[in-house]
């Protein structure tokens, strides 16, 4: 009797283990830049980070609405990964928290609970906001030393 417990239990565990394992497979891959892939789930959280970021209402017609340029955003996202895993690009912290302080209108904790609320990652968000500032700080340094101005130009430009 002891034994036929033991292997039930067993039998339990190893099928609620592989029933975790079932939920992991089904985000599904959405699409493939180079080695970098785009999953429903992260699809999902941009589709409706864009929507509670900018205050709209979460309908199907907003979900339709953002859907293409959800996934336009993510594919740039991953195309300025892969380019820059080429250099050594380093996180610009301070310009990172500056940003957070303002759009969270200087409340990061009250911003980051606001994802947490609408069971979006905020982790997701923040990767694309640290990329977006490793690829400004790349293209400044790429072609700073091309930038070529005249002060006398722009003075006359405001002038007019």
């Amino acid at each position: 009797m002891k034994n036929l417990l033991k292997i039930i239990l067993i039998l339990i565990l190893i099928l609620c283990h592989q029933s975790k394992s079932f939920a992991k497979i089904q985000n599904k891959i959405v699409l493939k830049v180079n080695n970098e892939i785009i999953t429903d789930y992260e699809l999902k959280n941009k589709i409706l980070s864009l929507i509670m970021l900018s205050g709209e209402e979460l309908n199907q017609k907003n979900i339709n609405k953002l859907k293409k340029p959800a996934l336009d955003s993510l594919i740039q996202h991953k195309l300025k990964k892969i380019e820059l895993s080429k250099y050594k690009i380093k996180t610009n912290n301070n310009q990172i928290q500056n940003y957070l302080l303002s759009v969270s209108s200087n409340n990061i904790e009250n911003f980051k609970k606001n994802f947490g609320d609408n069971n979006l990652s905020f982790q997701l968000y923040l990767d694309e906001v640290e990329t977006q500032f490793k690829w400004q700080n790349l293209i400044y340094k790429l072609y700073s030393n091309k930038i070529d101005f005249d002060d006398n130009s722009i003075n006359e430009d405001l002038k007019n």
